[in-house]
Parts: C-alpha cells; sequence; structure tokens
C-alpha cells in the first residue's frame, strides 16, 4: 500500500493483544516491499495470520514447559495444547504462500525480487506497454497481422 504522494507506507494499527514477537513480525511485514501488493480487503486475512502467530507463540511456551501431561489413569501423554500448536502451524504456512512470505511462496506467485512493491495496475501496464524481443510493440505487430490475416481470408 503505497501512498500516492509516493511516501513510505502507513503500517496498519497491529490488532490488540500481540506479543512481542508477533508485533515484530507485523512491522516486519508492512515494511517489507510484498506488502506493496497488499490492498485494504487483504487486511482481515493479514490480521487473521498475525493473530495466528501470537496464538502459535503463546502455546508453544506452554508445550515447552510440559510437552506431556498426565492422562486419565495417570499416563504420561503428549500436551493437548501440542495438536493446536500443529493445527496452527499450518494455517500460518497457507497465510505465508499466499502473502508471498517466503522466497519460493513470492516465485510460486510470479513475484520477482524487487517487484514487490508494484501494483497489479502496474504490473499489468507493463505486460501491455512491454516492446518485444526486437523492441516493436507488440501491439501494432498484432493489429498488422490481424489486418494481413482478414484481408487474406476475405480474397
Amino acid at each position: 500500500m503505497v501512498p500516492a504522494n509516493g511516501s513510505a507506507p502507513e503500517i496498519p494499527k497491529p490488532p490488540a493483544r500481540l506479543g512481542k514477537v508477533a508485533k515484530e513480525l507485523w512491522e516486519i511485514y508492512w515494511t517489507a516491499p510484498i506488502s506493496g501488493a497488499v490492498e485494504r480487503p487483504d487486511h482481515y486475512a493479514l490480521k487473521r495470520w498475525i493473530e495466528s502467530v501470537n496464538e502459535r507463540e503463546r502455546l508453544l511456551k506452554a508445550v515447552q514447559k510440559a510437552t506431556t501431561v498426565r492422562g486419565s489413569t495417570g499416563q504420561p501423554v503428549l500436551n493437548p495444547l501440542a495438536k493446536r500448536l500443529d493445527q496452527l502451524e499450518g494455517q500460518i504456512e497457507r497465510f505465508e504462500r499466499q502473502f508471498g512470505m517466503t522466497p519460493k511462496a513470492r516465485a510460486d506467485l510470479g513475484i520477482a525480487a524487487g517487484n514487490a512493491a508494484m501494483t497489479a495496475e502496474q504490473l499489468n501496464r507493463m505486460a501491455s506497454d512491454a516492446p518485444d524481443e526486437d523492441g516493436d510493440d507488440q501491439t501494432e505487430t498484432i493489429d498488422g497481422e490481424a489486418e494481413e490475416i482478414s484481408g487474406f481470408v476475405e480474397a
């Protein structure tokens, strides 16, 4: 979200009650070039991502303190919070792919390093204005070929 005046993007206010790690990740994300591709409707999904990160950090501390707990008959069992931790990992990974938070995710989304801050409109304009390999305007070539083809068909 680069403002129209070209200044540094404004970092959206993070959700309430985030821990230190989640707050840092929120700021890191919004100051990275990839955030330039995010539009306002995406903010809710990003909020869910950072809340999942926050919950993961909180549960991780609890599971690390007590990896096993006593079961119903007194036997040691894996802390049930570990299952939720695993679910959160999956959710976070999906968000990371959706928002290009890893090199592979950016490549899968077709975002080259350095181009992440470009808007979809800018990318479309580049694609439509780009000359072909010979430096010729592709639109003129396509229009010229269409005229030749239609002339050939009519003759």
